[in-house]
């Protein structure tokens, strides 16, 4: 049973380089002990206050790759101060243009 009322969040299509505030509603008050992004370059953990963890995601565009459209997810791993954890994760559309 999770701990959240999503654990998969879809942004929908965003634009490179602009940062983006996501936001992970818990249904109690959550004992964290820390936040790990698995991206860290793109995605860092801002807080967890009032049953909302709030993440800044800021996405690059890949130099390399030459579509216009790029699907992307990317994940948080929420550990609890009793030793377990969770993954959440959110997915999007970069618009490269």
């Amino acid at each position: 049973m999770s701990n959240w009322e999503e654990k998969t969040k879809h942004l929908g299509q965003i634009k490179p380089n602009k940062t983006i505030q996501v936001k992970f509603k818990s249904k109690f008050p959550l004992s964290i002990d820390s936040v790990i992004p698995g991206c860290t370059s793109c995605t860092k953990f801002i807080d967890y206050k009032d049953n909302v963890l709030t993440l800044n995601f800021t996405p690059s565009s890949p130099k390399h790759l030459s579509t216009k459209l790029l699907p992307i997810t990317k994940s948080v791993t929420v550990y609890y101060e009793d030793g377990t954890s969770e993954e959440l994760k959110f997915t999007a559309t970069l618009n490269r243009y």
